[in-house]
């Protein structure tokens, strides 16, 4: 798991800023995390780069083009991530239901 994380999170905007604050608090390993985060970044570039070359003289097209849906995946992202929150907030809350429900049951189980 940790190896896709570390490579793949030089993709991402911004986890590619903060992708070693947990590879530091893991301890792993600094070599291993040099190595798969420099596969990652020259991948990400060179990806970057094609693309570049690609648009050649249509780079203003594509970026008005960029521009105009911008707004839209903003958007988007919010709402994937205020979902997202709430799942997890949904899901705490059941589980410490759950945990008082088990306690009162083990300290009385003829309680229900």
């Amino acid at each position: 798991m940790a190896v896709k994380l570390f490579f793949f999170g030089r993709f991402v905007p911004i986890v590619r800023s903060l992708i070693s604050v947990p590879a530091g608090m893991a301890h792993y390993s600094f070599s291993r995390f040099l190595g798969l985060s420099t596969l990652g970044t020259l991948l990400w570039n060179a990806v970057l780069i094609s693309a570049g070359f690609l648009a050649g003289d249509h780079w203003q097209g594509i970026l008005a083009t960029i521009e105009s849906v911008s707004d839209l995946v903003l958007i988007s992202s919010l709402l994937m991530l205020s979902g997202f929150s709430f799942w997890l907030y949904r899901k705490k809350k059941n589980r410490e239901v759950t945990k008082g429900i088990l306690g009162s049951l083990a300290e009385d189980p003829f309680s229900i």
